[in-house]
């Protein structure tokens, strides 16, 4: 029997960690961060309700903002923490707060699927059953415009934090 320094059993013998010990949660399921994301998400979910019920918003125009925004802004805040330092502390929380979170909850490609399966996309023919063809090119232009403002987001992540793993060519590893 392996035994450690204070005489217990190690739980792996690769570890420090008694068997009597249970091992420690990862960071993204400790109480506080499923809080920070739960109460992220559902700041942004009444954020997007607010901005998809804008009077004389139309139907799918606002959520296609919302998801395009959404995206911008998490390709921003990812990269800005990103390279600010390590995922620890203060930038973990903002990471789980407002990305997963708030981010998460404000973007819905979800509904905006939902939208166009149900038929009440633009173009959508009431009680007909599957998408209709501007439907589907609808979610094409969404998921477009967002890979190009998280692809944006990223660029201006860039530009406002310097990357510290710069290689002395000025490239990065």
């Amino acid at each position: 029997m392996a035994d450690g320094s204070a005489g217990h059993p190690r739980a792996d013998p690769g570890t420090d960690r008694p068997a009597d010990r249970p091992a420690a949660l990862p960071p993204y399921l400790r109480p506080a961060a499923v809080a920070t994301v739960a109460g992220g998400g559902a700041l942004g979910s009444v954020l997007r309700w607010c901005a998809t019920t804008l009077p004389g918003g139309g139907d799918l125009g606002p959520l296609l903002a919302v998801n395009v925004v959404g995206a911008l802004l998490l390709g921003l805040l990812t990269t800005v923490l990103a390279r600010s330092g390590p995922d620890t502390g203060l930038r973990r929380t903002l990471r789980l707060g407002l990305g997963t979170g708030v981010l998460g909850g404000f973007t819905s490609y979800s509904a905006l699927a939902a939208a166009v399966t149900t038929g009440s996309a633009a173009g959508g023919a009431a009680g007909v059953a599957g998408p209709s063809p501007v439907g589907v090119a609808y979610v094409a232009v969404s998921v477009g415009l967002g890979l190009v403002a998280a692809w944006a987001g990223i660029r201006a992540g860039e530009r406002l934090v310097p990357d510290t793993a710069a290689t002395p060519g000025g490239g990065t590893c």
